[in-house]
């Protein structure tokens, strides 16, 4: 499993990756959360970043939607740098980072995701309407459109937000720990979703940290703490990797860049 691997398994022939990370850097409050990160993923694939608390993960999430600035490097979203790319991008935060007391219903989540193509001072018009009920359909909770996202479960709340993400019509879809707080059965109904976008030609990448569910959820996998230790084919993580992934060369990595604190 190497850094430098780039090509997906399910199209070898696409001339533009969906995503390229090239040699980003990224600081925070003057700590160094990532460096040297490189990879790349095509059309139609799902990719786990894989790594412990701590290591960054939702750090590069955040650097791909263009919410937090690259020290170095760059990030190209089919193309395209991520300023000229807002639109191609779509964001699922953690939930725990989501106030659920706010009064809304699935439908509302996922009509916000309509605001950018709607507009400032505008209604949503028939085909805002149309777009929020097919994304609703796709995840399968369009029966709940009406319920208040504070009574939905943590299965079916993350549902609505892959809805609201999908509402952005975003071809790059980035959820941070989407299965945390979900129980086992929500959490494969909620892969067998993601797959289905996958096929129908999106690139999704979703952080976590379960090493044991990677094979039979994703088909790439990028192993980060703080930079690239591998990024293949998920059977290609190996005990040596998971050894550099979490052990004391990890530890040694977060110490010479002065971290002591958590960035995820």
């Amino acid at each position: 499993m190497s850094p430098e691997s780039s090509t997906s398994p399910r199209d070898t022939a696409e001339p533009v990756p969906a995503l390229v990370v090239e040699d980003i850097a990224v600081e925070l409050g003057g700590r160094t959360i990532l460096e040297d990160v490189s990879f790349s993923a095509g059309p139609r694939v799902l990719v786990g970043v894989l790594g412990p608390n701590g290591a960054g993960k939702s750090t590069l999430l955040n650097a791909i939607a263009g919410l937090l600035p690259l020290k170095r490097g760059r990030i190209l979203i089919e193309g395209r740098p991520v300023d000229g790319a807002r639109g191609y991008v779509a964001y699922v935060p953690q939930q725990e980072r989501v106030n659920w007391r706010f009064p809304a219903t699935a439908w509302d989540v996922v009509m916000m995701g309509r605001a950018r193509r709607i507009g400032w001072l505008r209604r949503p018009g028939r085909h805002d309407q149309d777009a929020v009920r097919r994304c609703l359909e796709q995840v399968e909770m369009w029966d709940k459109r009406a319920s208040p996202v504070s009574e939905l479960s943590g299965g079916q709340r993350q549902r609505v937000f892959v809805a609201r993400a999908l509402s952005q019509e975003a071809n790059v879809l980035l959820l941070d720990e989407a299965f945390s707080g979900v129980d086992v059965a929500s959490q494969e109904g909620l892969v067998a979703v993601l797959k289905e976008l996958r096929d129908g030609g999106r690139t999704i990448l979703i952080a976590t940290h379960d090493v044991g569910t990677l094979s039979a959820r994703f088909d790439m996998a990028v192993c980060l703490n703080r930079h690239v230790c591998g990024w293949g084919p998920p059977e290609q993580v190996t005990p040596r990797l998971l050894e550099e992934l979490y052990s004391a060369h990890s530890a040694t990595h977060h110490s010479r860049n002065g971290d002591n604190g958590n960035p995820a």
